[in-house]
């Protein structure tokens, strides 16, 4: 199971996310990077972290646009190289107001108004006293 944001294709979940493929089959999930595709061992949506095997030397690089962060093992340039299988941890960043047209569009997420955003599009936005929550 891929927890919201995470995404699979790019009509579910947030599309900033679209980072994962599963195989049908065995239930494999797989993230995808600039430096190749690898398995992915563990997804923990409370901590919004997800877990990749790294193996054989390969060298991981993460897309800096997209929201994951590595957090393990620490390396400030976003590359680890392995010489063995290791588990990599990869955080997300809380995802940004969904996206709407139409004051309709946000009735899934109450005390909410679609405006429009600093990123150019319009966005379900919470009215005040409220603050938005991804749900995973």
């Amino acid at each position: 199971m891929i927890p919201y944001p995470l995404s699979t294709s790019s009509n579910c979940g947030d599309p900033m996310y679209y980072s994962f493929d599963c195989d049908t089959t065995t239930g494999q999930v797989s993230f995808k990077a600039p430096s190749g595709t690898y398995r992915v061992s563990g997804i923990d949506p409370n901590k919004q972290k997800f877990f990749i095997q790294v193996k054989g030397g390969r060298s991981l690089r993460l897309n800096q646009s997209l929201p994951f962060n590595l957090t393990s093992p620490r390396n400030s340039s976003s590359n680890v190289s392995s010489k063995i299988t290791n588990d990599v941890e990869i955080a997300w960043d809380p995802p940004l107001e969904p996206i709407c047209n139409l004051t309709a569009d946000c009735l899934d997420w109450q005390h909410s108004s679609c405006k429009s955003a600093s990123d150019g599009k319009r966005r379900c936005f919470c009215t005040v006293s409220f603050r938005w929550m991804a749900q995973t």
